[in-house]
């Protein structure tokens, strides 16, 4: 009887639905990688009312800055070395630079959209790890 009522207790971030239950499953840094990537579709779209070049800048931003930093949280979920994951940091950064430039070079995207969106993903980053722990 002890066991059930283990059971049928509910964690506080536990949904009713099971999308909803895998991404509080999922690791924070996964989960900000996602809202990165839902933000800057979401601003792509709204661009696309004015601009598909707008848009094509956004999506272009966003995906600048989520490769890096999905690449960075799955190699922070999958090392215990500290120094591993401070390389893993530092490859993050280089590689996002490295992408600005090849963007730039290759697209050629129209800024505002662009550094708007990558503006936004910055701080979206900064923000999502205090706001997806609550």
């Amino acid at each position: 009887m002890g066991a059930a009522l283990y059971n049928t207790r509910r964690s506080a971030g536990a949904f009713d639905t099971k999308g909803q239950q895998q991404i509080t499953k999922m690791a924070l840094a996964y989960r900000v990688v996602v809202l990165q990537l839902a933000v800057g579709m979401a601003v792509a779209g709204v661009l696309l009312i004015w601009s598909w070049k707008q848009a094509l800048g956004a999506l272009l931003a966003a995906a600048t800055c989520a490769l890096p930093n999905g690449y960075f949280a799955w190699r922070a979920q999958s090392e215990r070395s500290p120094s591993r994951v401070l390389g893993a940091g530092v490859a993050k950064f280089y590689s996002t630079i490295g992408l600005m430039v090849l963007v730039f070079w290759w697209w050629q995207p129209a800024p505002l959209g662009f550094l708007g969106v990558l503006v936004l993903m910055q701080v979206t980053h900064a923000v999502a790890g205090g706001w997806l722990t609550v």
